[in-house]
């Protein structure tokens, strides 16, 4: 699984999100995907998501990934 976390600040990163479900549609990613969307105003079709993740969730998921695609912030 491939799990996408984009923070918990106000940016946006739609771009990211846009890219990531234009691949899983055209099928150059097959693996599941599951990300956290933080305040970005895109919202997948292609794949599961939530706004944000309590501490419990985040360490589930993390534990459970193969892949994970961040923006770099300071606490991931």
């Amino acid at each position: 699984m491939i799990f996408v976390t984009l923070g918990s600040q106000k940016f946006q990163f739609n771009r990211l999100l846009q890219a990531i479900d234009v691949l899983i549609e055209s099928g150059n990613i097959k693996d599941d995907v599951f990300a956290q969307i933080g305040s970005s105003d895109f919202f997948p079709k292609n794949f599961e998501y939530k706004a944000f993740l309590n501490r419990d969730e985040f360490s589930k998921i993390m534990s459970n990934c193969d892949i994970v695609i961040t923006h770099g912030g300071t606490g991931t």
